[in-house]
């Protein structure tokens, strides 16, 4: 029997766009609740209320795109591993707000895969605002309210 190659992901720890206007991206995500934690270069990075150091690099480029996501992997060996495979950069500092190390693997269809180690968790921040009741089929909580 063949060990599997693949790795398990923890969770996903980001995605990551290329955008044609940093100013607007920033506007319309933080129009949507996200924080920006720092700007580096031509990338912007954001953050919502958890302990995820960011969840969203917006990279300044000539189209909007996706390129990627980054994922959380449980130990230094994984990416060891992971460097090794055709494709994928040899392990490096993310260079990212959390800081860790990453391996990017660079797919077929050109997309991005991050694997991350080692990130430090961000204190999470205060929601701001409370839930607005929506209304459902089965529930009215706005009757003739508005948002």
């Amino acid at each position: 029997m063949t060990a599997s190659p693949s790795i398990p992901a923890n969770e996903l720890q980001y995605v990551r766009y290329q955008v044609t206007n940093l100013k607007t991206a920033q506007t319309f995500l933080t129009d949507f609740g996200m924080a920006v934690v720092a700007e580096q270069g031509n990338s912007l990075f954001l953050r919502g209320t958890t302990d995820a150091p960011f969840i969203y690099e917006a990279v300044l480029g000539s189209e909007n795109k996706f390129l990627g996501a980054g994922f959380k992997v449980g130990a230094l060996s994984e990416l060891q591993r992971l460097s090794s495979l055709k494709g994928s950069s040899a392990i490096e500092p993310t260079g990212a707000p959390g800081g860790g190390q990453r391996v990017r693997m660079r797919m077929d269809d050109g997309f991005e895969i991050d694997a991350v180690y080692g990130a430090t968790p961000a204190a999470p921040l205060k929601k701001n605002r409370v839930a607005t009741a929506l209304n459902t089929q089965v529930a009215k909580p706005r009757l003739n309210a508005s948002v």
